[in-house]
């Protein structure tokens, strides 16, 4: 909970085929025009099929759009994972099969979700981004999505996270942060989400597995009812994240906070 009385609270969220030729047959019974030319061309044929390369699933561009799970950076469980004593470089892959586990039971440090474009807004939710009467969730919007070419973390930001961030900028989304609606405790909410693909792999069976890392600040001014209750001028949130899709129920649909 953000800390009552006089400077803002500052608040994270760390609750929760081998190429090879195979050897045509090249026996041909009687030396007949005809079978000749089919042996030649199965022969042929068996040979450019060998020689040819495999050909390795194909990573589609980011989907940035829909329901995500988000966990918090500096988790202690999933940070050790991800970057291992003695490691330099993040073992992304390793990272987001733990994460898988803990959103099978579901458990996460809180959803979000995006509009596939900039003229609807998004959602956020945080159990630690709290209204300090309700205790409840604040109800975040997330507007103004707008594709980056190159998203880049500012130095502040990065400093959210407790392992490296990827070497280099990559497409990505930025967007701005409030709240949804009108709330009589509040009289501004103003912040910042940020969020870019560091790690996918394509499956035999279609699907695509991505992990997202992303940046999340919300600083809000409390009205003077809030104010006069002890809970001071307001709050300031902020923590770095990752992310994965949402998982889908029986029907294919996303668990999340819009159905999709």
């Amino acid at each position: 909970m953000p800390k009552t009385k006089g400077a803002k609270a500052k608040v994270g969220a760390d609750t929760p085929k081998k190429k090879g030729k195979r050897t045509a047959d090249e026996t041909v019974d009687a030396p007949q025009a005809k079978p000749a030319k089919r042996a030649k061309a199965t022969e042929e044929s068996a040979k450019a099929s060998a020689s040819a390369p495999d050909k390795e699933a194909e990573i589609p561009e980011p989907k940035f759009s829909g329901n995500f799970d988000i966990y918090a950076a500096t988790l202690p469980f999933l940070t050790k994972v991800c970057l291992p004593s003695g490691q330099t470089t993040p073992q992304y892959e390793e990272l987001y099969k733990t994460i898988l586990t803990y959103q099978a039971k579901p458990d996460s440090s809180g959803r979000c979700y995006l509009p596939a474009g900039a003229t609807s807004a998004g959602k956020f939710e945080c159990s630690q981004v709290e209204d300090p009467m309700s205790e409840e969730a604040l109800d975040v919007e997330i507007n103004f999505v707008t594709k980056e070419k190159k998203l880049s973390f500012t130095r502040a930001e990065r400093g959210k996270f407790k392992t490296p961030g990827s070497s280099e900028e990559a497409p990505g989304i930025s967007a701005t942060t409030t709240l949804e609606g009108s709330h009589c405790g509040f009289d501004s909410a103003e912040g910042v989400f940020k969020m870019t693909r560091v790690w996918a792999k394509a499956m035999p069976t279609g699907e695509v597995q991505e992990l997202f890392e992303g940046y999340f600040s919300l600083d809000v001014e409390y009205s003077w009812l809030y104010s006069s209750k002890g809970h001071g001028d307001g709050a300031e949130y902020e923590f770095g994240f990752w992310a994965v899709h949402a998982r889908k129920n029986e029907e294919g649909e996303e668990i999340g906070l819009v159905p999709v």
